[in-house]
């Protein structure tokens, strides 16, 4: 368990318990690595000049990364409609801001020269400042990252939250915690896409009916802005009620 006392393990389990008992769904699976030392983990920060949040050790502590993801059987065809993943110690991404010796050619520190951010709000570049770390890509949203930030030499890195690195190579503050990253995946039950309410980007319209079939009131409050709000309803799932009248009539006739 994390400090707020959230067992991303229990979560996990409890999702895959959830959606299982709900019409329709299927191929839900869940894969659990062995735990990661607290060698590893310490090797991992020293290579990377940060230290990873203290939930997140937690994390790893009880499983080097994870995966669940679920279908829905539509006119006998499986759709893939949702994933929560977090990669394991290893196959932590990070980005790296440095250009090659034959500047001629793009790199990811032209994206920060071209000033393309005009909010005074403080955001991620890729620059020696910040240690953009993906632990997760999705080709329908793009990198859920944690961000570090240097603001002294002789200071280690503060983490900045969880970031979502859209398609678009635009950085958009998702939450300050680990904890909360998974709080929300489970809530929105790992829809594809589900950052994007938490953001300033537009839900693709073909993934807009499953939210509204499976999440209605989570819908609601994500287009309120208020969707990263504390989850105040010890029952996670209790807005999860299936209202199969707001899809197409073909999918009400699959279900049984």
């Amino acid at each position: 368990a994390g400090p707020s006392g959230i067992s991303e393990v229990l979560l996990f389990s409890g999702l895959q318990e959830h959606l299982t008992g709900q019409p329709g769904v299927c191929n839900v699976k869940v894969i659990h690595n062995d735990p990661a030392t607290q060698q590893q983990i310490s090797l991992w920060e020293k290579a990377m000049g940060c230290t990873l949040p203290f939930d997140l050790q937690q994390f790893y502590m009880s499983h080097d990364g994870g995966l669940l993801s679920w279908q829905y059987m539509y006119n006998k065809c499986s759709i893939h409609l949702g994933r929560v993943n977090i990669n394991s110690l290893s196959e932590l991404s990070v980005f790296n801001p440095l250009r090659t010796v034959d500047t001629t050619h793009p790199s990811l520190l032209d994206l920060t020269e071209s000033g393309i951010s005009q909010s005074e709000m403080w955001y991620p570049s890729f620059t020696t400042e910040c240690r953009v770390v993906s632990f997760d890509y999705s080709a329908n949203c793009g990198h859920s990252c944690l961000v570090f930030r240097y603001t002294s030499p002789e200071l280690s890195a503060t983490f900045m939250g969880v970031w979502l690195l859209d398609l678009s190579l635009t950085f958009h503050k998702i939450c300050d915690t680990f904890s909360d990253y998974i709080r929300l995946a489970i809530v929105h039950l790992g829809l594809l896409q589900w950052p994007y309410l938490l953001t300033s980007n537009f839900l693709s319209p073909t993934y807009l009916p499953w939210y509204e079939l499976f999440i209605p009131k989570r819908l609601e409050l994500d287009l309120l802005g208020e969707g990263n709000e504390e989850e105040k309803d010890e029952n996670v799932f209790s807005d999860t009620k299936l209202e199969f009248k707001k899809l197409p009539q073909k999918v009400s006739k699959t279900v049984r």
